[in-house]
């Protein structure tokens, strides 16, 4: 939990904003809407269902009577005194003109009986051996494969939409439905012969077509679950699976959703029929979808308008904060150019331009600083240049100088007069600027000097461009670099050095190059030494020479420094070249 709260706090502005948006305000709607779209798709596609099972429960009382007609003409027949006398006669060998005659008389009970039943088309009456009755469609052989099952269900109706025998039916093919029943004896309640009645199943079918439209369609299964009636005729008479029902329903009513099928159903418990009904999810449930729709298309809106919120405070609050934070970053390279990244009156104009203006106080301050350091280094060396009187102290040394001669002294008049000579040109009549020429003679008297002191263990190696001797430059520029080229380079080297001097022109400049061969010092540590502002006592020359310069002719000349321990160092200075003779 630490390292993801300290990872958060290290990130940046625009890593912040974004996070915070995500996590406090998209996800957070996103997910809500998500959660109210699933609830309310469950409760209108339960609500949707619902009525869908209502609805076609409402097919209950069309199909109920339907049965209760077509039963009660089943019992109408069956318990007919002709119809149990003309079985009586079949089954105790009467004479066959004695049959005809009851056959008529039975014909008569049974048309009338049919007469207000239209969806009886045909009916039925037989035995194990043979067939007693039979009204319109002709049957050659009756169908036997149900004489164990009606048996056994004395006297309750079987319904089947299976027919084996050779059938000849009058009038137009239609699809048909049976009725099988026992029929007893009404003296011994023995069943002594069967019956059959013939159904138009378009008849059943009217019931319940009034519900079909779209994909939807409905099938009415038997208690074997076989399929007595079908909006799709090439079914009937098949299993339940035909219609793409994967299993029988076990409760009495109810719904399924499967997938993009919807199965409706609801059971008769009187002839144990179950009517279902099958539809397309996408259809039932449309106006729903519609819904869905449009709370999917809220959530994406919520989206695109949290993106583009987000691109808009970023462009007008978060990159404006990051250009002055990376403006700012630049202070530690001493850039102190700071642009005024926005015009605009808010917070964040008003804190550009408050930014923009302590940069410009910081740098006046930074530049009246080094200004006053340098006034004050001057003033200095000018009191101290007037607390020395140049005639009394040549007068001295030229006396010295001529002490020595007649005593026969020559080395010591010679280091004598070099000495004068170096005094003479750092007062110079307090003037800063003097030539090259100048500047050279300076560094020949101070190394003869130091020659006295090193002897051989100390070579020095001049080189002078042409047409650089009468440059005008900064006095005392060259001997402070050879003085720390051999107090630190040379003067802890046993076998001591060689210093090599440089002056050259390239284009508008004049270089310095002074080189030894000494021990060498860590480079980076003298660069980072210079580029402090405290004074540092190891590179206080150096950095004393870089900002004379620097603060006389500019940023773009100075000093520069390479340096490699045990190789040796160079010191490279740059500066404008100014020809005195113009």
């Amino acid at each position: 939990m630490k390292g993801i709260k300290r990872y958060v706090k290290n990130l940046g502005i625009n890593q912040k904003f974004i996070l915070s948006l995500l996590t406090f305000l998209i996800i957070p709607l996103v997910i809500l809407l998500f959660i109210v779209n699933y609830n309310i798709r469950l409760n209108t596609n339960t609500n949707t269902c619902e009525t869908n099972l209502e609805i076609l429960k409402q097919t209950r009382n069309g199909i109920s009577n339907f049965i209760n007609d077509i039963k009660l003409v089943s019992l109408n027949v069956g318990t007919d005194d002709d119809v149990q006398d003309l079985i009586r006669m079949y089954n105790h060998q009467v004479s066959t003109s004695e049959k005809e005659k009851q056959r008529v008389d039975t014909s008569f009970r049974v048309i009338s009986s049919l007469e207000a039943r239209e969806s009886v088309r045909s009916i039925s009456i037989f035995n194990k051996d043979e067939i007693i009755y039979q009204y319109g469609d002709f049957v050659l052989k009756e169908d036997r494969q149900f004489i164990n099952d009606l048996d056994q269900l004395d006297g309750i109706p079987l319904w089947t939409g299976i027919h084996e025998g050779e059938t000849t039916s009058y009038g137009a093919f239609y699809q048909k439905l049976y009725l099988l029943q026992a029929i007893k004896d009404m003296r011994t309640f023995e069943v002594i012969a069967y019956e059959r009645l013939t159904v138009d199943e378009a008849d059943l079918r009217e019931h319940y077509k009034g519900l079909l439209e779209g994909k939807s369609r409905i099938v009415i299964l038997g208690s074997d679950g076989k399929i007595l009636s079908a909006s799709e005729k090439d079914i009937l008479g098949k299993d339940y699976t035909a219609a793409g029902i994967k299993s029988l329903p076990e409760d009495d009513h109810g719904y399924q959703i499967q997938g993009d099928r919807v199965t409706t159903w609801y059971s008769l418990e009187e002839p144990g029929w179950t009517v279902v009904k099958l539809d397309s999810a996408k259809e039932l449930f449309y106006s729903n979808m519609l819904g869905n729709s449009i709370i999917m298309l809220c959530i994406l809106l919520t989206v695109i308008f949290g993106v583009i919120f987000m691109l808009l405070q970023r462009r007008t609050m978060i990159r404006p904060i990051v250009r002055l934070s990376e403006e700012a970053r630049d202070f530690k390279k001493e850039n102190f150019k700071m642009p005024l990244l926005t015009d605009s009156k808010d917070e964040i104009g008003r804190l550009n331009q408050n930014l923009t203006q302590m940069v410009e106080y910081i740098q006046d301050l930074i530049l009246n600083q080094y200004e006053n350091k340098i006034k004050r280094r001057e003033i200095e060396l000018k009191y101290m240049q007037s607390q020395i009187n140049p005639h009394f102290l040549y007068n001295t040394l030229d006396s010295i100088r001529w002490m020595a001669v007649i005593e026969g002294k020559a080395e010591i008049a010679e280091q004598v007069e070099a000495l004068s000579d170096i005094f003479r040109h750092a007062l110079s009549g307090g003037r800063e600027v003097v030539t090259v020429e100048k500047e050279i003679e300076h560094l020949k008297n101070y190394i003869l000097i130091q020659k006295n002191r090193f002897g051989d263990r100390l070579q020095v190696n001049i080189q002078v461009g042409d047409g650089t001797r009468e440059c005008e430059v900064m006095k005392l520029i060259l001997q402070p670099l050879v003085e720390n080229a051999i107090v630190h380079g040379l003067e802890s080297k046993m076998e001591g050095g060689t210093v090599r001097v440089i002056v050259k022109k390239e284009e508008n400049t004049l270089l310095y190059w002074v080189e030894d061969d000494g021990v060498g010092v860590n480079e980076d540590l003298i660069n980072r030494c210079l580029k402090e502002k405290e004074e540092e006592h190891n590179v206080f020359a150096l950095k004393n020479i870089d900002e004379r310069i620097k603060i006389k002719y500019g940023e773009g000349y100075g000093l520069s420094f390479h340096s490699a321990v045990g190789v040796g160092t160079r010191v490279e200075v740059r500066l404008p070249f100014v020809n005195g003779k113009s």
